[in-house]
């Protein structure tokens, strides 16, 4: 089998409202058409989350995250994706935790309640969001420093409201939502922040099995 070794870090988060971030990743491989064994881990962590960090006198979160994945790969279906959460946390160091409540007739997003409710869907004490997104992992090899823009639900007047005066942000209740691109047409969202990725990207055998990558025009 060809193997790809994946080595970086998330750099920084750039744009976000809250003073603290902490960031959350994923790496996906295959989807809901490929077969499991066609991606095998070979060595290392596909998810992990950052410490805290609050900005620099630019307003840049220096996230420093390392990212050490190696694959042992039989196709080029399924090829990874990184997916971040980014989550707020306060000047004091505690997260902004809120009660929410999945919104009626949407199993994609939960909000925070506006009234009191018997609903048994509740999901305490979570984290606030700050924002979502995914970038494709670079098919050529070689070094790359790439871009995700972060998204965020939001919700009707009244909820946007509540999340001024209150706290909280509508928040994905599935990773999938965030990769994937099946359901997310059906949500209303805004743009948040910027999260920087530096990756280093290592084939093997790869053209031993007839599988050649422009090296010039990188593939997302």
């Amino acid at each position: 089998m060809a193997e790809i070794h994946i080595l970086g870090q998330i750099v920084e988060g750039r744009e976000f409202s809250s003073e603290g971030l902490f960031c959350r990743y994923g790496i996906v491989t295959g989807d809901r058409r490929d077969e499991p064994s066609r991606w095998r881990l070979l060595g290392g962590e596909e998810s992990g989350q950052s410490h805290a960090v609050f900005p620099d006198v630019d307003d840049v979160h220096a996230i420093c995250q390392p990212i050490d994945v190696h694959y042992a790969v039989s196709s080029i279906q399924g090829w990874p994706k990184i997916f971040v959460q980014v989550w707020g946390q306060s000047h004091d160091g505690t997260n902004d935790l809120r009660k929410y409540n999945s919104c009626p007739g949407s199993a994609l997003v939960v909000y925070p309640p506006t009234l009191p409710t018997s609903t048994p869907h509740t999901y305490p004490f979570v984290a606030n969001s700050e924002g979502y997104g995914f970038v494709s992992v670079p098919m050529a090899s070689g070094s790359y420093d790439l871009s995700i823009r972060t998204w965020r639900p939001i919700g009707s007047f009244r909820d946007e409201i509540t999340s001024v005066l209150v706290g909280g942000h509508p928040q994905v209740t599935a990773e999938e939502i965030i990769y994937n691109d099946d359901d997310r047409f059906r949500l209303k969202t805004e743009s948040t922040g910027e999260i920087i990725i530096h990756l280093e990207i290592l084939h093997k055998d790869f053209e031993r099995r007839g599988i050649v990558f422009n090296e010039n025009v990188p593939l997302f």
